[in-house]
């Protein structure tokens, strides 16, 4: 199946390292970067609030051409394992002149020794302020404080060149995943279909438009 990411986290926070001392460096200033310019990372404490985040991540789904989990799955999670501390919802605003604007939120679910990455919506118009990369470094370093020992970025396509590079840049180890089936299922993905061909580019981009 497809690999996922998981860094090592050490038992200091002040020990976190992120890739070389290039990467690191880099990550840093992003993060600066974020903060100067009034983006600050808080866990989302109502449902009316977790609404709100999956409009953002309806949005991104379609951009991706990725079919997304109905509100309802979301709703569940956040009545059933927000309270016991297994599910976890970070929101990035800015603030400016007294009002606040949410640009992104991550959903991290949380078992064992592990914190597990698992969704994302952002406005990709506000990309460049870095709402990303402050909340990774937001739940990395909670993960830490908080005494776990496995941050896993979740599962991506090898093809999603993009992604990978998000996820790569904080150093964490691909890890292979597998899947097992009986009876054995068809192959789905036909030649028309692959990543990178016309065809599939027509279908990404009529997805996009759908409501």
């Amino acid at each position: 199946w497809e690999a996922t990411y998981v860094l090592e986290l050490p038992k200091q926070s002040e020990e976190l390292r992120f890739g070389n001392s290039r990467t690191h460096g880099r990550i840093k200033w992003a993060v600066n970067k974020a903060t100067r310019l009034g983006l600050r990372v808080r866990p989302a404490e109502t449902e009316d609030e977790l609404r709100a985040w999956y409009k953002l991540y309806l949005d991104t789904m379609r951009y991706h051409a990725v079919p997304p989990r109905p509100y309802r799955f979301f709703k569940v999670c956040w009545e059933l394992l927000q309270p016991q501390g297994l599910m976890r919802l970070l929101l990035a605003e800015q603030h400016e002149a007294g009002r606040s604007r949410l640009l992104a939120g991550s959903i991290f679910l949380m078992f064992g020794q592990t914190v597990f990455y698992a969704f994302n919506g952002r406005r990709r118009e506000e990309l460049s302020l870095r709402p990303n990369d402050i909340i990774q470094w937001q739940a990395i370093h909670d993960a830490c404080k908080e005494g776990f020992r496995h941050y896993d970025f979740g599962e991506v396509a090898e093809r999603h060149e993009g992604l990978v590079e998000f996820k790569s840049k904080w150093g964490p180890e691909p890890r292979r995943l597998h899947r097992y089936y009986y009876p054995a299922p068809r192959e789905l993905e036909s030649g028309l279909l692959a990543p990178g061909s016309r065809t599939r580019q027509f279908a990404d981009a009529v997805w996009r438009l759908l409501p």
